[in-house]
């Protein structure tokens, strides 16, 4: 059975973009199912000054940075719609870790039935250092995760 609320996070890169060519197919039939795309922004540190205005300016920053990954999954989203995903919402979400903020958002939407990420390819001793987001959602998500990887001739890019 086709999910009917799938969870797509993306990072702004064309390799994290991959997985919105299956979404589609993935829904079934035109005009069903809901797709909910997030980003995770890191929060400014909070640091304990006297000098106010540069708290002042990171926040503003950071006001500047939000914005920025809405109009993204704006554009996104006509994308989507474009292709024929009727429902679609669009969720920011501040968290340290791109990980934990996914997982945070899933446990908040309750009606969320999949995440559907694209891998960025990294194995082996790469992935050991930085960490996969793919990775750590297979392990901890409470819904099925299906990971994607980009297409064969992206992948020298």
């Amino acid at each position: 059975e086709s999910p009917r609320n799938l969870l797509v996070p993306l990072d702004g890169s064309e390799a994290a973009e991959s997985v919105l060519r299956i979404i589609p197919r993935l829904l079934g039939t035109i005009g069903t199912g809901k797709v909910t795309l997030t980003s995770v922004v890191q929060p400014p540190f909070p640091i304990s000054s006297a000098y106010l205005p540069h708290a002042v300016s990171e926040e503003a920053l950071h006001e500047q940075q939000l914005q920025r990954v809405r109009d993204y999954l704006d554009e996104v989203a006509g994308r989507l719609e474009a292709a024929g995903v009727a429902t679609i919402d669009i969720r920011v979400v501040d968290a340290r870790d791109p990980a934990q903020g996914i997982l945070q958002l899933c446990e908040e939407q309750e009606d969320i039935d999949m995440i559907g990420i694209s891998s960025h390819g990294r194995g082996g001793v790469a992935r050991f250092f930085l960490g996969s987001v793919a990775d750590k959602l297979l392990r901890a998500a409470p819904v099925p995760v299906l990971v994607t990887r980009r297409p064969e001739q992206e992948e020298g890019q």
